[in-house]
């Protein structure tokens, strides 16, 4: 056999071995793709199951609504077993919401209300959301923070405009958590404010709860004081 036979030969040797590194290649990433769609056709069954059971729990909660009232809704005896409607009711006998609250309320329940942001005197939406941007970079250092929907709210003009809060949507929910749960970190020494976008009636709430612990306080350190008062006995 020449030595040119065996060098093509060899040649082709390796070609062989080169389609055959590809072929397993091929065949790794076409694995791994199954893998993705059978996860993905995994999750998909699970939202579907999920779908289905929050319609079902909509389509009851419809019935119970409109033939119901809510003392019995909240009555144990008649209220459904699912998760969504015992909330509800929960809620309703708790605080003695009707539902245009929990709506309202589901409505919000994405919102955060900013405070402290200066208004530009020719302020557009496009201007505000550069200021929600660099504000959440600046004293979060979190960037690329998405938010809908930006807004001010309150007269303009009024006394102390400047200030008027903002309100926006953010759709991410575990930055909207982080940013709640450490606002009173990160704007500390600073005149900026975050909060969660609260009702009419969950403002009243809160604040005759303030009050209350107020009134509680000042009970509390009138009655050590008169403790203190030497007897005259």
């Amino acid at each position: 056999m020449s030595i040119s036979r065996i060098q093509m030969q060899t040649t082709h040797l390796m070609q062989l071995e080169d389609e055959v590194k590809e072929c397993k290649r091929s065949l790794a990433d076409l694995n791994a793709l199954k893998e993705r769609m059978s996860k993905v056709e995994h999750d998909h069954v699970l939202k579907e199951e999920k779908f289905d059971t929050m319609s079902r729990d909509v389509s009851e909660m419809k019935n119970v609504c409109t033939t119901k009232s809510w003392a019995d809704v909240c009555n144990s005896n008649v209220l459904p077993d699912f998760p969504t409607m015992q909330v509800m009711a929960q809620t309703k006998n708790a605080e003695n919401v009707d539902l245009e609250e929990l709506k309202e309320r589901e409505r919000r329940s994405k919102n955060i209300v900013i405070r402290g942001i200066t208004e530009e005197k020719l302020e557009t939406p496009p201007s505000l959301a550069i200021s929600i941007a660099n504000f959440f970079e600046t004293h979060f250092g979190m960037s690329g923070v998405m938010v809908y929907g930006a807004h001010r709210v309150g007269k303009q003009g009024a006394l102390r405009s400047g200030e008027r809060p903002i309100v926006c949507t953010l759709p991410d929910d575990t930055k909207r958590k982080i940013i709640l749960e450490n606002s009173w970190i990160y704007l500390k020494g600073t005149h900026c404010f975050v909060c969660e976008d609260r009702t009419l009636m969950q403002q009243n709430a809160r604040r005759k709860a303030y009050e209350d612990r107020n009134k509680k306080n000042k009970d509390v350190e009138i009655m050590h004081k008169d403790e203190a008062k030497p007897s005259n006995k």
